[in-house]
């Protein structure tokens, strides 16, 4: 069957790092993304629905073989309780070195819930958290149930 157009491009996203710097990432629904992604970088992020198509990280992260480590991701199940829809995939890195270069510049630039290190970025207005918790002030669900799901209440001062 001929089709007068060719296969439509996954929608993308820009997400720039602490050091100024941009990268594009392909945005795929966490239910499907395609198997032949391998070497990549990737967020579990959601979209905020807002004039400027913002969206929220949950988790920034590199892998060597995507396909084989995200279906058992540790993150993956965390990220989805916070309302992660989404994962989105940055291919250009060309080694595991520049992978793990571009990782940090994204934690070190944005708030991330899910990620282990420390991010020196300020909690946004939401936190991704909603009414549910109020992060490091003892109130909402409290940190027994967020560290529960793998998730710090502690952040570092910017």
């Amino acid at each position: 069957m001929f089709t007068p157009y060719p296969p439509s491009l996954p929608p993308m996203h820009r997400w720039q790092g602490a050091s100024g710097q941009w990268y594009v990432f392909n945005i795929y629904p966490i239910s499907a993304v395609p198997d032949w992604i391998s070497s990549c970088n990737y967020v579990l992020a959601r979209p905020r629905f807002d004039a400027m198509q913002a969206r929220e990280p949950f988790y920034f992260g590199e892998s060597g073989d995507f396909r084989k480590e995200f279906g058992s991701h540790p993150k993956l199940w965390p990220a989805q309780l916070l309302g992660a829809t989404e994962v989105h995939i940055h291919l250009l890195a060309k080694s595991r070195s520049e992978r793990l270069d571009i990782e940090t510049d994204l934690r070190r630039g944005h708030w991330t819930p899910l990620n282990y290190q420390p991010t020196p970025a300020p909690l946004p207005p939401s936190a991704g958290l909603g009414a549910f918790a109020s992060v490091g002030c003892g109130g909402g669900l409290g940190s027994a149930f967020w560290s529960g799901i793998g998730i710090s209440t502690t952040r570092t001062a910017p």
